[in-house]
């Protein structure tokens, strides 16, 4: 994320938690991190927890529906097309043409062949 934005961060500073009546020792902030220090909201690990399951309460998120549903996939195409990947681009084409999620990208040191065998594996 940009610096720019509100997020959740870590400075590595200790600092109470900014939870009322809370005392615990805490190192993450919920505001910008270019912004300074004392206008950031400051959580324990505890708070923290309370205030994600707290957001998952109040902003259900539901599961975005795929045009395609894994029964519509040409698995055949499928098989046939990641058999005979060789490249990384190739096996990007490949996971934006079915739309297939959880597949690890070469930015997170997959070799083509991990990836492939990822691709196989999301669609067993």
């Amino acid at each position: 994320m940009e610096v720019n934005q509100v997020q959740l961060f870590e400075k590595g500073y200790k600092n109470l938690c900014s939870t009322f009546a809370c005392g615990q020792w805490a190192t993450k902030y919920i505001g910008r991190p270019d912004a300074p220090l004392n206008v950031a909201h400051v959580l324990c690990d505890k708070c923290l927890g309370e205030l994600v399951q707290s957001i998952h309460k109040q902003y259900p998120v539901e599961a975005a529906k795929d045009e395609t549903s894994r029964t519509d996939v040409d698995m055949n195409g499928l098989t046939e097309a990641v058999a005979d990947a060789r490249t990384h681009a190739e096996v990007d084409k490949i996971v934006e043409k079915y739309g297939l999620q959880g597949v690890p990208s070469k930015t997170d040191g997959a070799t083509v062949q991990v990836r492939k065998d990822a691709i196989l594996k999301t669609v067993e």
